[in-house]
């Protein structure tokens, strides 16, 4: 055995606190690793697998990533890679996740490590496949939305900005356009604000285009949606309306200027009218509320 025992126990019973006491007191991260791959190794029905699951969020969620990547490096090898590959096929993680929410977002995290095993490209394929057999697969509407805000802020979140690029295209070109996606499509671009560095983002004018041609099909196809489900629509507005706060500061922290104008040049006409479509919704809500 490569650690010890007693670590091994007390991650067993609580990873969450393991963690926790570890990052407090200094304690040996590369041990963390290897115990991490051990459980990752065994079968997913185990109860080891599981915990080995949640000691993995336990360490996205409360290590700096110099001490993620430092448990996970040293214990990195064929047989990991090849047992992470073969746990977080799309169709398995669907399928967990259905049976087991909370397996099923811990195959999710697992998906974040991708970077640090070198699987940058299978990343970026995995992320494409789940968006687009999500909404196939997942019948409740609550349940779709946590899938994909997971898959949103987990390992989209991670992926380089090539690859952000290429899934960004996904996105516009494949992703489905049900009410449920255009909120989707609207908590992707935030998020790829909130997220990446401004100078990345400001570097790389194609990801900036390709978020404004998301942004237009979305406001589109909620001017469409206002007819038959407004809430909904008003939801979707707002969410746009944050964007382009976000944005605007975005523009603002970089002297870029140039960004918002790419934006507003291939989504403004759309924008605006959805402004108006919503404003003239509000009005009239607003003059039935007071007769």
């Amino acid at each position: 055995m490569s650690y010890s025992k007693e670590l091994y126990d007390k991650i067993m019973r609580n990873p969450w606190l393991t963690v926790y006491e570890c990052l407090r007191s200094k304690c040996d991260f590369s041990e963390i690793g290897r115990i991490l791959k051990d459980l990752l190794m065994r079968p997913t029905d185990t109860e080891e697998y599981m915990v080995g699951l949640e000691l993995l969020k336990a360490l996205k969620s409360q290590a700096p990533v110099e001490v993620l990547l430092r448990s996970i490096s040293m214990v990195v090898d064929e047989g990991l890679i090849k047992k992470v590959l073969e746990d977080t096929k799309p169709e398995k993680i669907l399928e967990e996740y259905r049976k087991n929410y909370f397996k099923g977002m811990g195959l999710i995290t697992l998906l974040e490590i991708f970077p640090f095993l070198n699987l940058r490209d299978e990343l970026a394929e995995r992320v494409k496949e789940l968006l687009r057999q999500a909404p196939e697969k997942i019948d409740n509407e609550k349940d779709l939305r946590e899938f994909l805000r997971a898959i949103t802020f987990g390992p989209l979140s991670v992926l380089s900005p090539v690859k952000l690029k290429d899934v960004l295209v996904f996105i516009k070109d494949k992703l489905s356009n049900k009410p449920l996606c255009l909120q989707t499509k609207t908590d992707i671009v935030s998020m790829i604000v909130d997220n990446y560095p401004p100078q990345i983002l400001g570097e790389n004018t194609e990801i900036i285009d390709i978020i404004a041609d998301i942004l237009r099909e979305v406001a589109e196809n909620t001017i469409l949606l206002a007819s038959s489900e407004l809430e909904r629509a008003l939801n979707i507005y707002s969410d746009i309306n944050i964007f382009i706060s976000k944005i605007r500061k975005l523009c603002e922290d970089l002297g870029r200027f140039d960004l918002c104008r790419r934006i507003w040049d291939r989504a403004g006409d759309s924008l605006n009218e959805l402004y108006e479509k919503i404003g003239k919704v509000i009005v009239s809500f607003n003059t039935i509320t007071e007769q």
